[in-house]
């Protein structure tokens, strides 16, 4: 599964239960920024190298501390399915 078809089922799964303004950030934040950086990547390529590499991206781009904070949470929750006893992006925590 590539993470733009992990993000568009997570994102449909998930949207009734958010209000508008958490639905548009997540939108904006998976759309904008994740799927056209690393939305054509495998999920088990979803190495840390990869996503340290993408959230300095991110960084380099002038997108907030907080706004890679979120990408990080959102991308933990294909990690910890893939890796359930691995630290795999725990450890990616962008400063």
């Amino acid at each position: 599964m590539t993470v733009v078809q992990w993000c568009g089922q997570w994102f449909t799964a998930n949207r009734h239960k958010w209000n508008s303004n958490t639905e548009g950030g997540y939108r904006n934040l998976i759309y904008s920024h994740i799927l056209p950086s690393i939305g054509s990547m495998e999920l088990s390529d979803l190495t840390e190298q990869a996503v340290t590499d993408f959230y300095d991206s991110l960084q380099s781009w002038g997108l907030s501390a907080r706004s890679v904070w979120c990408i990080h949470l959102l991308l933990r929750r294909p990690a910890r399915r893939l890796y359930p006893r691995s630290m795999t992006l725990a450890r990616n925590t962008p400063s």
